[in-house]
């Protein structure tokens, strides 16, 4: 797992990480060497698990990735992004390399929930960017890069569960995941109000989030290779109820 940087070209206001505009190759002689010194490591790696801020965004990405490409054969680039800079040269270059896998960060079912918590990003281009991807796919006859998309569970988007469970499914991703919000000095020092508007506390919001999950997790489970949750056992225990659907082990 590499974090090397936290830029990013949006904003949402759930996102824990620090806003700074640290990057770990910079200054560009130090970020010279520390390349030299992970292409040192990257034949022993199954998978180059790389995050952000915004991977695509971060000077250097790209030099990394074609360091990486340069050193090992098989696909064990995996990247979370989300998903907003991946114009048809990155889309080709995704699928080329290959990367293992790409994990595209959705937080609502619609345009509109999609664009208040992930502000400065829309829903139908990044739908379309992944549309590239599998076009690129489908060119070249690869299964990779492996599509999985990650949904931060909040008060004001829950509801849109099942909607997002049929987008992921309609666009041709295999994997998704579904977790709680983490608040932390980070993002509750940016946004104040931010665990008392989204934090799924109260006792009918939590029961109503269980009924949901009971009904979609059996009926898509048919629909996607994997469905991860996390953060969903402790909370529904608390109310006393039943957790063992979700598989969260």
């Amino acid at each position: 797992l590499l974090v090397f940087g936290n830029a990013c070209n949006i904003y949402c206001p759930h996102c824990y990480q620090s806003k700074n505009g640290d990057n770990l190759l910079r200054p560009a002689e130090i970020g010279r060497e520390l390349r030299r010194e992970f292409m040192g490591l990257y034949p022993y790696l199954s998978t180059l698990r790389i995050l952000g801020g915004e991977p695509f965004a971060i000077v250097g990405f790209r030099e990394l990735i074609e360091d990486a490409a340069s050193t090992v054969r098989r696909p064990i680039i995996s990247v979370s992004t989300n998903g907003t800079l991946i114009d048809e040269e990155w889309a080709e270059r995704i699928v080329r390399l290959p990367f293992s896998n790409l994990t595209v960060s959705i937080d609502g079912g619609t345009p509109a929930t999609y664009a208040r918590l992930r502000r400065g990003a829309d829903l139908d281009k990044v739908l379309a960017n992944v549309e590239r991807i599998q076009r690129w796919k489908q060119k070249l006859g690869s299964e990779l890069p492996h599509l999985d998309s990650f949904f931060v569970v909040m008060r004001s988007n829950f509801r849109e569960i099942p909607q997002y469970l049929d987008l992921m499914s309609a666009n041709g991703f295999t994997d998704v995941s579904l977790q709680t919000m983490e608040v932390n000095n980070h993002n509750a020092g940016r946004e104040p109000t931010l665990e008392r508007d989204e934090t799924i506390a109260d006792a009918a919001e939590i029961r109503e989030l269980h009924r949901i999950m009971q009904e979609v997790l059996p009926r898509n489970r048919r629909r996607f290779r994997m469905i991860r949750t996390s953060g969903m056992t402790s909370l529904f225990a608390a109310q006393g109820l039943d957790t063992s659907f979700l598989r969260e082990e």
